[in-house]
């Protein structure tokens, strides 16, 4: 009885279906990841108060000293810039926000480099994997290739 049910069946079908599956599977759980992105990013949206520092999608640092709703659903945001005499105020969309700077990091960070510059300089520069060929600079290896072709 089972060899008259399989006798006609073609066992692709079964891994057609598992891949199927698997697709389906794939796009819900990356649907729920972007959900859950996109929920927390408007959670930051909504978190986001005067005298935060922020770091907007351009690269741009600053304090928000003003936030606007402009038209229901549309803000703004006011970010100063700078040092008090140097400081410059730009307005953004409240979209434009890629994160809240965290001080205290920030702050190890530029005393990291401090220290660096008191001990007689710019911090080592590490080695870039793409500058390098067979151990050489590349651009010594260009100017070696050169001498040699003349």
């Amino acid at each position: 009885m089972v060899n008259l049910f399989l006798e006609g069946f073609d066992p692709s079908l079964i891994v057609m279906g598992v891949l199927l599956v698997l697709m389906v599977a794939m796009m819900f759980w990356q649907g729920n990841k972007a959900k859950k992105q996109q929920q927390d990013y408007l959670g930051l949206l909504d978190s986001l108060r005067i005298g935060n520092k922020v770091i907007m999608k351009s690269g741009v640092i600053g304090r928000i000293v003003e936030i606007k709703e402009e038209a229901p659903g549309f803000k703004t945001i006011k970010v100063r810039s700078g040092e008090d005499s140097n400081a410059s105020v730009l307005v953004y969309d409240i979209n434009s926000v890629a994160g809240i700077v965290n001080e205290d990091a920030l702050n190890a960070i530029s005393q990291q480099s401090m220290k660096q510059e008191d001990k007689g300089g710019p911090p080592p520069r590490q080695e870039d994997k793409t500058t390098k060929l067979n151990g050489e600079n590349l651009s010594k290896s260009k100017k070696s290739k050169a001498k040699k072709s003349s």
